[in-house]
């Protein structure tokens, strides 16, 4: 009995001790850091999480350091060396997971979870980071929303357009209802040439935010994307009405009014963006002539190509409307 009480508290003891240095190490990199030393307070991090890897403060303080904050966007193209440490880091928070999870909270193991899909995003295994925080039978929360919303980001600037929506979709079946997650998941459909799915998307989040601007703009251009264009052009009417001073407001319901086949309302609409344009914007003067020339009315049309080469010199779109109508350039835009 007595030995075995001697051998305890040398146990006690031993740990005691490991303790005290896991510590010391934590204190050393901690004042590091806060001296602006990174790189070094990173060595004193490694060597604390290799004292003890089923303490999870070392792997997580580093992949602060290494990748900032838990919200600081993900960086989709990151230098070689970058890419190294943040791989080694992915491995370190591996470990940590694995060995603290009897001992560490739901709370803490999400976190470490995040962590390590952030660095795994970086070390450029996108595919790997959502599944890691999608997997498993734990219910996701607003963090986790948010991650699969920034690895979703880093997917569309890597042209990885299915591990996007793959992200995104696992946001919104688990219970994000957010209007990014869904708008973000729309274009991603866009992009993807599933216009239809967008717009079906953009109607169902339209009839919950009837109010949202942007919100309906995304709805108007999904719709002419889709097909719709009769869609498309009451959208972008109804919104051109609600901003008249807004020139790009009326040229969308000019277009569309083209696409759905109404050259007299395109005409409206036309006139409408020409009243409240920039004198050398020749969008509007374009517009009009399709518009008229749609129309019949081939001398206004003329009369309108020309106005946008007067406000625009350099216009080959107006030069080879005139050329299509036989109409003669002014003398001065005449080409030798």
């Amino acid at each position: 009995m007595l030995a075995l009480s001697t051998m305890c508290e040398a146990g006690q003891a031993f740990a005691q001790r490991d303790r005290r240095r896991l510590e010391r190490l934590l204190a050393t990199a901690e004042r590091l850091a806060t001296r602006g030393h990174r790189d070094e307070a990173v060595r004193w991090l490694e060597r604390a999480a290799a004292a003890d890897p089923a303490d999870a403060r070392a792997p997580m303080r580093l992949a602060s350091l290494l990748l900032g904050p838990e919200e600081t966007e993900i960086d989709p193209r990151p230098a070689g060396e970058t890419v190294a440490r943040a791989r080694a880091l992915a491995e370190r928070l591996g470990t940590t997971i694995t060995a603290s999870s009897e001992s560490t909270s739901s709370e803490a193991s999400r976190a470490l979870v995040r962590a390590r899909a952030r660095a795994l995003a970086v070390a450029a295994a996108l595919e790997e980071a959502i599944a890691l925080v999608t997997r498993g039978a734990h219910r996701l929360d607003e963090a986790d929303w948010r991650l699969l919303r920034r690895l979703a980001v880093v997917a569309i600037r890597r042209d990885e357009l299915g591990a996007a929506e793959r992200a995104l979709e696992a946001a919104r079946t688990s219970g994000d209802v957010s209007v990014e997650t869904a708008r973000d998941l729309a274009a991603v459909r866009l992009a993807q040439g599933r216009a239809g799915d967008a717009l079906a998307l953009l109607r169902e989040l339209a009839a919950r935010l009837p109010d949202d601007v942007e919100l309906a703009r995304d709805l108007a251009g999904a719709a002419l994307a889709a097909g719709q264009a009769r869609e498309a052009h009451a959208r972008f009417a109804a919104l051109a009405a609600a901003e008249p001073d807004d020139p790009d407001a009326w040229l969308d319901a000019a277009r569309a009014a083209l696409e759905a086949e109404r050259p007299a309302s395109a005409e409206a609409h036309a006139r409408r963006a020409l009243s409240v344009a920039a004198p050398h914007d020749p969008e509007p003067a374009l517009l009009l002539g399709t518009a008229l020339r749609l129309l019949g009315r081939r001398a206004e049309a003329v009369a309108a190509y020309r106005d946008a080469l007067a406000r625009d010199p350099t216009s080959a779109r107006a030069r080879q409307a005139l050329e299509a109508l036989d109409a003669p350039l002014p003398p001065t835009d005449r080409r030798p």
